[in-house]
């Protein structure tokens, strides 16, 4: 089967060669890391506001404009989510998926933002679908859960802190070489609520910019 573009509409399993990307867009932007310098002013310190066991998942979506030579996979961005209890060190690990959900354009006010950072209609949406919505709501009251009987049971510098830890990994592949001598340009733009609404995560970065210099190559897209 071939990959999820716009055009064709069809999905594909993801592929595990692209886990070593660095700084890629989606990361910076879920992971809300400090030091990523695509990062604009504004949604850098929105990130820093981004409370992991409190957003809705059913607001978390991500929209990305690729390269024409470029499609995400299926499941587009792979999230690995754990919570580890501060009291005893058990851990739960779960796994959720960034999904196409066809260009912005399709889906209408419901995506759409009040200012400049609203991602241009041919982007692609990516979302939760509710399966994982559903679960990543289960981990969140479970970390509440902890979180409050800790509270109850004894004093919090006694019992340790809940940890959570996140990696993400954006899953793409190729349809052919890229131009010669034509930079292949990237624009993302990342939301988990109305407020702050869409904010914009890379606006026309260059692809190569995006991987690291030991990144395997693309694979190509099949069909």
């Amino acid at each position: 089967m071939s990959p999820f573009t716009p055009e064709a509409g069809t999905l594909r399993s993801a592929h595990p060669q692209l886990a070593s990307l660095r700084r890629w867009l989606l990361a910076c932007a879920v992971l809300a890391l400090a030091g990523c310098s695509i990062l604009p002013m504004r949604t850098l310190w929105a990130l820093r506001q981004f409370d992991m066991m409190a957003f809705d998942p059913a607001e978390l979506r991500a929209a990305v404009r690729l390269p024409k030579q470029v499609s995400v996979l299926a499941q587009a961005v792979a999230i690995d989510l754990s919570i580890q209890r501060g009291s005893t060190g058990e851990v739960i690990k779960r796994q959720f998926w960034l999904r196409p959900a066809g260009p912005v354009s399709r889906h209408g006010a419901s995506h759409a933002a009040p200012d400049a950072a609203q991602p241009a209609g041919d982007a692609l949406l990516l979302v939760l679908d509710e399966a994982d919505q559903k679960a990543v709501r289960a981990l969140q009251a479970q970390g509440a859960l902890w979180k409050a009987q800790a509270a109850a049971s004894a004093p919090a510098e006694a019992v340790g802190k809940n940890r959570v830890s996140l990696s993400v990994k954006p899953q793409l592949c190729r349809h052919g070489p890229a131009a010669a001598g034509q930079d292949e340009r990237v624009s993302a733009w990342l939301r988990w609520a109305p407020q702050p609404g869409w904010l914009p995560v890379a606006e026309d970065a260059t692809l190569q910019s995006l991987l690291s210099d030991d990144a395997p190559a693309m694979p190509a897209c099949p069909g």
